[in-house]
């Protein structure tokens, strides 16, 4: 009937998709986007030969994990994670698990994949996740850790403390958790700056990350200080690598209501029914099933929207996929399905590797979060603190003109250089200084060299020294030493490619 149809196609009609992306280390502002699928979907934003690091001694891997001389238990605890996943209903499609040259396991093509093929699906019930704001401790957590310590921490604590109950860590007694095949594949740590010596973090030469990650340091030791107090059986080292899974697995975005197919077919069959016994006619029974629709579909979207919900998500097997700037595949939710999808946004020729984007992520982030540096990162910055300050220095300005230049620009006061050069804002704060384009590019020019000279060594030392090692073996390419010289090379670059543009 009429009735039927305009509910077929309400429900034909919901094709809305929102990007969830990996979350930013200072919080979260997901993406949102638009494609055409048959459902409701809201999309989360979130290499051998581009990466360099990831020393996880880990089963499993966002970014890079290593498999090289695995046991036959981590075999068997790797078979029974693919055998749980089927049966969680996880599903996917012409790819695997695979590890690559130099120990990596990611995800491998085992066909050729064309752009817009669902490459995984992970249902909402097999997900670890947090819906924020989230202020109220869940019931499972009770007596876990208390309400003052869940409400103060951020959604990256909160996942962790999740993770950790899961896990059974700081607790004796209760069910073992349903994913338990999924939690024994997870790393089992995580070789990022925040357990380096302080020589070795010093060894970066890059005062920005320097700083975030001794100010990392100081801050997660206070979280921890926070949890044990309300729970003294959560230890350090435990709640830290949960923290460092939250970080770097996790995908965040809007949140979605999940759409109740259950509901639209029954209101599609009352509706046809209705017409048919002449109870409505097909200008009301097209009304009713307007209204309905409506009111699903603003229970799915519209509220969570005006709420300002957001996902926070840990999907098991999608966090197997490892990163490459500049990819476009996503992570989507299909509302109707309830699941998180992954789409492939280019083809993938067999026996090659299937990446995603994290998002967009500095090497800055890579590293500190991910253990990892990539190189040709398209989305890395180097980032000049107090630059209206060196500008007015190099240049002799007055310190007037700086005021005066900071007041009328809202270029904040760090400089940011990108493979594109340096950016339009402190272009625009040095010619503002300076009094003409041409001498604040020369001003800038003269930091740049500055920063430069805060380096022990040229770039063409360091990129020798980086090719020697990854010839030789020593420093091992995901040692600290390794990624830190990876971290040179990579910074002096944008120095070298900014100074020729200005040029």
């Amino acid at each position: 009937g009429r009735g039927f149809l305009c509910a077929s196609l309400a429900l034909a009609g919901l094709q809305i998709a929102a990007c969830f992306t990996s979350p930013p280390n200072a919080g979260a502002a997901p993406a949102l986007a638009l494609r055409s699928r048959w459902a409701g979907a809201c999309v989360l934003s979130k290499h051998e030969s581009s990466l360099v690091g990831a020393r996880r001694n880990a089963n499993a891997g966002r970014g890079a994990a290593r498999l090289g001389g695995l046991g036959m238990k981590v075999r068997d605890d790797w078979g029974r994670f693919e055998d749980w996943a089927k049966e969680a209903g996880i599903e996917w499609a012409k790819n695997s698990l695979a590890e690559f040259k130099g120990g990596l396991r990611g995800v491998k093509a085992t066909r050729a994949i064309a752009e817009g093929d669902i490459l995984m699906s992970t249902p909402d019930s097999a997900v670890l996740k947090t819906i924020e704001p989230n202020p109220k401790l869940p019931n499972k957590l009770q007596g876990y850790v208390s309400e003052q310590v869940w409400k103060e921490g951020e959604w990256w604590l909160r996942l962790a403390l999740l993770l950790c109950y899961e896990q059974g860590v700081g607790r004796t007694g209760g069910d073992v958790s349903e994913k338990k095949a999924w939690l024994d594949v997870l790393p089992d740590e995580m070789d990022t700056p925040l357990h380096w010596t302080d020589e070795e973090i010093d060894a970066l030469e890059y005062a920005p990350l320097v700083q975030k990650v001794k100010d990392q340091r100081g801050r997660w030791n206070t979280v921890h200080a926070s949890v044990a107090s309300a729970n003294p059986a959560i230890g350090k080292k435990e709640l830290f690598l949960a923290c460092e899974m939250a970080r770097s697995r996790a995908f965040s975005g809007p949140f979605v209501n999940k759409l109740p197919k259950d509901l639209f077919f029954l209101t599609g069959l009352m509706v046809a029914v209705s017409t048919q016994l002449n109870i409505l006619d097909g200008k009301s029974a097209a009304v009713a099933t307007f209204v309905v629709a409506a009111s699903l579909l603003a229970q799915a979207f519209v509220l969570p929207s005006v709420l300002g919900l957001q996902h926070y998500v840990l999907a098991p097997r999608i966090d197997m996929i490892n990163h490459r700037g500049g990819s476009k595949s996503q992570v989507t939710y299909q509302a109707l399905q309830a699941s998180f999808e992954v789409v492939a946004a280019a083809p993938v020729a067999e026996g090659e590797e299937v990446f995603i984007s994290y998002g967009t992520r500095s090497n800055d982030q890579l590293l500190q979060y991910y253990g990892f540096v990539e190189n040709n990162n398209p989305d890395d910055v180097y980032e000049i603190p107090s630059f209206a300050s060196r500008v007015q220095q190099v240049s002799g300005a007055s310190i007037a003109s700086v005021m005066e230049a900071k007041a009328g620009l809202e270029a904040g006061d760090t400089a940011l250089v990108s493979q594109t050069g340096v950016s339009d804002a402190a272009l625009a704060l040095a010619e503002s200084i300076c009094g003409s384009a041409e001498a604040g590019r020369s001003a800038i020019a003269k930091v740049l060299q500055e920063e430069q000279g805060k380096f022990a060594k040229s770039l063409a030392e360091e990129e020798t020294a980086l090719k020697i090692s990854r010839s030789s073996g020593k420093p091992a390419v995901g040692s600290p030493a390794g990624l830190a010289m990876a971290l040179r090379v990579a910074k002096l670059s944008l120095l070298r490619d900014a100074l020729l543009k200005l040029s």
